[in-house]
């Protein structure tokens, strides 16, 4: 999976509480939030064959979840969805 093996530099900060511990809830959403995404890239790519010009950008949706809200970006593909 891509987005565990290239990390980026936001990816690699900690989300910290005032006195310096570290908040588990957040970086569980962040987590959550990332593999959801890049599980619905992964579904996009495979849909569309992974031609060059099938997609279409995305569309922001949040759900709600027991670890917060996340920020879903959902493929469009140009078959119509």
């Amino acid at each position: 999976m891509e987005i565990l093996s290239d990390p980026t530099p936001d990816m690699l900060a900690m989300p910290r509480f005032d006195d310096g511990a570290i908040d588990m809830q957040e970086l569980l959403r962040r987590l959550a939030e990332q593999v959801v995404n890049a599980v619905m890239d992964a579904e996009a790519d495979q849909l569309c064959g992974g031609g060059g010009n099938s997609r279409n950008g995305y569309r922001e949706r949040s759900l709600a979840t027991c670890v917060g809200t996340l920020t879903l970006r959902i493929p469009k593909l140009r078959s119509g969805s």
